[in-house]
């Protein structure tokens, strides 16, 4: 049965009893019997961080950067959108953390409500949402309720994400009767972008990328893993005289690392982002370093200026940079230009 809300789609699906619980119920042995359970999934999202809208006015107020917000606007939104496409839900048996029951559901709304049957266990109920829509993002461990991880593609370096990864974990102590639940469901990736003001310097082009954020989240225990080491390619959007280099990842540590920059200088930060510019007849690369961590769910602007010599400089004070002048091409993680 479907139905229309007003703040989303209502979706109640109800599954069969099988013939071995009936039978069990008939012989009065209760302990394979089950009850409907209706949980309601809600899609949430911190206003003041992910509204790309109000940030992008906020952020960028000059006429040649309102030209360049239209242009970051709908990827923006895509990645920030208010709906998902599909929700993963699992349901583990506790404390052995055994799956138990597995769905998939196209969604395309901010709600969704279910009814399944259960049998009277304790459940921990882990969903998923936009994992299958986003390409460079996979499911693993999805058997065991510890293991089950949103694990990035495995490669030196990736494209942009380009969906809003969602997850939320729900405890379900099962009783004797029909009950109710509510999830809500969190934003697990984010998106930085860098404006780029090159003023009256003459810039062939500009490429970068995202680096020392996580490739893996646990979703159980809702903890980022960076064990494995990827950067994350920027996409280029232009307009108004300015460059925007934006990319959705996941986030950064919360606490930062001390770098020793190849201007023999030291450098503390949380995430690295690179920066290649093409000069007439050079290349020039800025490391910046940004020690404020990048947190899930968060939309990150970073205004540089970009001078004579090809180097991208911050406008805050708190972003570091280094910068390798005749910098060749092909050089770390492949930047294309």
């Amino acid at each position: 049965m479907i139905s229309t809300l007003r703040y989303g789609v209502r979706f109640v699906v109800a599954a069969a009893i099988a013939m071995t619980c009936l039978t069990s119920c008939i012989d009065e042995d209760l302990s394979e019997c089950g009850e409907n359970y209706t949980i309601d999934y809600t899609v949430r999202h911190v206003y003041q961080q992910t509204d790309v809208p109000t940030i992008l006015e906020r952020e960028l107020t000059t006429d040649a950067e309102r030209q360049l917000a239209a242009q970051l606007l709908t990827p923006l939104n895509r990645v920030f959108a208010t709906t998902v496409k599909e929700l993963d839900l699992s349901f583990f048996g506790t404390p052995v953390g055994n799956l138990i029951r597995h769905e998939q559901h196209e969604i395309n709304a901010a709600y969704a409500q279910y009814t399944v049957y259960l049998k009277k266990l304790d459940y921990r109920n882990l969903a998923l949402a936009n994992a299958i829509a986003e390409p460079l993002v996979n499911i693993k461990g999805a058997e065991e309720l510890n293991s089950l991880t949103l694990s990035q593609t495995v490669a030196d370096t990736i494209v942009s994400h380009t969906e809003g990864l969602f997850t939320s974990r729900l405890n379900m102590a099962v009783k004797d009767k029909s009950q109710s639940y509510h999830a809500d469901l969190y934003m697990q990736n984010c998106a930085s972008c860098i404006v780029l003001d090159p003023g009256d310097n003459k810039v062939m082009g500009v490429s970068g990328y995202v680096d020392d954020t996580a490739t893996d989240f646990a979703v159980s225990d809702s903890t980022y893993h960076f064990a494995r080491h990827t950067v994350v390619r920027s996409s280029l959007v232009s307009g108004g005289g300015l460059y925007g280099l934006y990319a959705a990842t996941m986030p950064s540590a919360d606490t930062p690392t001390t770098y020793n920059t190849r201007n023999s200088t030291t450098e503390t930060a949380a995430w690295r982002i690179g920066v290649v510019v093409r000069m007439a007849d050079s290349y020039t690369k800025t490391t910046l370093y940004v020690p404020q961590p990048l947190k899930a769910g968060e939309l990150r602007i970073i205004k540089c200026k970009i001078n004579s010599r090809g180097e991208v400089v911050p406008n805050l004070q708190s972003v570091g940079a280094s910068v390798e002048l005749d910098w060749k091409p092909g050089g770390d993680h492949n930047i294309d230009i």
